[in-house]
């Protein structure tokens, strides 16, 4: 990563529009270095220019957002991604936490607050919305022992309940 002042980030969302609102959300508080509509614009330019973190939208042209996850972090995988979508359907949350996105925010969830929850995702903390929070404990359910995925406690599965946006 290159040195910046600024958290840099990079927006991965296919509609102009929503990168002009995040552009503004983000404010000042942050350097956007970069927005790519597609997979393969976002893969070549989150390469290049190397940000902190990358907000990202789950189905963008040529594909979904965890084709970026994967092939980015190939290569650069102290990049943090944070999945900002209108989704809430469970295959596409499954989807990207398995590639192992660093947090899970419904844009109608998010609002003046994805600044702090940008800067959460930086510091380590995974947000997740509200919506999305349920399919973390429904997923908890199917883990087998042979998956490799480590079954939540029962205080770890209140703790996700509470800690939800």
């Amino acid at each position: 990563m290159t040195s910046h002042v600024l958290p840099t980030v990079f927006l991965v969302e296919d509609e102009e529009l929503t990168r002009a609102g995040t552009r503004h959300y983000l404010g000042e508080r942050f350097e956007v270095v970069g927005e790519a509509d597609n997979v393969t614009d976002a893969v070549a330019m989150i390469r290049e220019r190397e940000p902190d973190l990358v907000l990202l939208d789950v189905r963008i042209k040529e594909g979904t957002g965890d084709l970026v996850v994967e092939q980015v972090r190939k290569t650069h995988p102290d990049v943090k991604f944070l999945a900002l979508t209108v989704s809430t359907s469970r295959s596409d949350v499954v989807r990207l936490l398995r590639v192992g996105v660093d947090g899970y925010l419904t844009k109608a969830a998010v609002g003046v607050d994805l600044p702090k929850l940008t800067r959460d995702a930086l510091r380590g903390a995974k947000p997740i919305s509200r919506q999305v929070a349920a399919y973390l404990l429904d997923i908890d359910e199917d883990v087998t022992d042979e998956s490799g995925v480590t079954r939540l406690t029962p205080r770890e599965r209140e703790v996700v309940a509470l800690v939800a946006l």
